[in-house]
């Protein structure tokens, strides 16, 4: 297949590397958006068990025997991919799909050290309470947010170690992200309160965006230098 091969000259492994169960990712041809399943069983070399994801009838005729999809996953701190095909789906006593073992996967490795400077507007939930501001700085780890101090007085719960969730843009023509985080710290400066948050919970699809959204940014960043530089 197409893309095993690329897999292999890009230095993919033959080895499985994954925790069961797994919150898997699913990709398949002609289908827009991606599905959510779970890994849920396997048997080394010869196939996969995943919990069939739920679709509505104008996807099910494609998640059917013999359609090839991309499988995407984390572990350890890392993103994985390869590329099954749906062996058989069964609805009794569960509903479960087998897909073939992967020959080749993929790893890439997800480093907390690429930060990216951006304005992002953002908003915090903690319990019924909202606290509206903007994100400075950004990973796939965490980000910066800041606030007004007057408005950052309404949430007590604000504080280090309370966990929230998260609500972003990473660009005019995404849609919203929504993201589990924690308080790791919270700085008080000029009127102004800065709150240093990680992320948890974050599924792969979001962990690609964020990738793509960072690594874009210090690319902008990189090429201004080159033309302050030559200028």
């Amino acid at each position: 297949m197409e893309l095993e091969e690329l897999l292999r000259q890009m230095g993919g492994s033959d080895q499985l590397q994954v925790d069961i169960p797994c919150k898997l990712l699913l990709s398949l041809e002609g289908v827009e958006s991606n599905l959510h399943a779970s890994l849920v069983g396997m048997e080394t070399s010869k196939y996969l068990i995943i919990s069939t994801p739920q679709i509505d009838t104008r996807v099910r005729g494609k998640f059917q025997p013999g359609v090839p999809m991309v499988v995407k996953y984390l572990h350890g701190g890392s993103i994985f991919a390869f590329q099954s095909t749906v062996l058989s789906t069964v609805n009794k006593p569960f509903n479960l799909t087998f897909s073939t073992f992967p020959k080749i996967v993929s790893r890439h490795e997800l480093r907390k050290a690429d930060r990216a400077e951006c304005y992002l507007t953002a908003a915090l939930q903690l319990g019924d309470a909202n606290l509206a501001g903007s994100i400075i700085d950004i990973s796939t780890g965490g980000c910066r947010f800041v606030c007004k101090k007057k408005a950052s007085a309404k949430v007590p719960q604000l504080a280090v170690d309370a966990e929230f969730e998260i609500y972003f843009k990473l660009g005019a023509a995404t849609s919203a992200q929504k993201v589990r985080g924690v308080v790791r710290n919270i700085i008080n400066e000029r009127g102004m309160v800065a709150v240093g948050i990680e992320f948890h919970e974050i599924n792969p699809e979001q962990n690609f965006a964020l990738s793509r959204f960072v690594r874009e940014s210090l690319n902008i960043v990189e090429l201004k230098e080159r033309l302050r530089r030559l200028g």
